[in-house]
């Protein structure tokens, strides 16, 4: 068994961070970052608000919730955890949310 090195840790403003356009519980792919938001916060609204709430009230994630991203033609992609990026993005600009009662 061959080890491989260790994935480099860094570190993206919350901005720069691209929602997964073909997140597997999209049932197509989005075609804008605003578009794979609310297709996330259509998912579970509830969900999402609540994950929003407890990272508000903890002041972040957890170090063990870090989202895991790769870089795709130069731009950081979000391949797990695509909600807590879409909470912190929410709570950052609530205009993004489509709904106007969730913002």
């Amino acid at each position: 068994m061959t080890m491989t090195s260790p994935a480099e840790l860094l570190e993206f403003p919350v901005e720069a961070l691209n929602l997964n356009s073909h997140n597997p519980r999209f049932h197509t792919p989005t075609t804008s970052e605003k578009v794979a938001l609310n297709a996330i916060l259509n998912l579970s609204p509830a969900k999402l608000l609540n994950l929003a709430r407890d990272i508000a009230q903890s002041g972040s994630l957890s170090p063990a919730d870090l989202p895991i991203v790769v870089i795709k033609q130069g731009q950081p992609v979000v391949l797990e955890g695509n909600r807590r990026v879409a909470a912190l993005k929410l709570l950052r600009n609530p205009d993004l949310a489509d709904d106007a009662l969730i913002r």
